[in-house]
């Protein structure tokens, strides 16, 4: 993300919630929403990647 490749870096992180969303202390989910804050919640990569981050944790 830091080489200005943020929605890829989201993505990789959401596939890595996926397979284990408790992988090293919830660390995916983690750093999703250090990146949503960066952002900024007006960001339209933070609204679409809480959503998927929600529907992930709620199913």
């Amino acid at each position: 993300m830091a080489a200005g490749k943020t929605e890829q870096g989201l993505e990789e992180l959401l596939e890595a919630a996926m397979r284990d969303i408790h992988f090293q202390e919830d660390a995916p989910r983690r750093a999703m929403i250090e990146v949503f804050q960066a952002l900024g919640p007006q960001e339209p990569l933070t609204v679409e990647f809480q959503q998927r981050l929600s529907v992930l944790l709620c199913s």
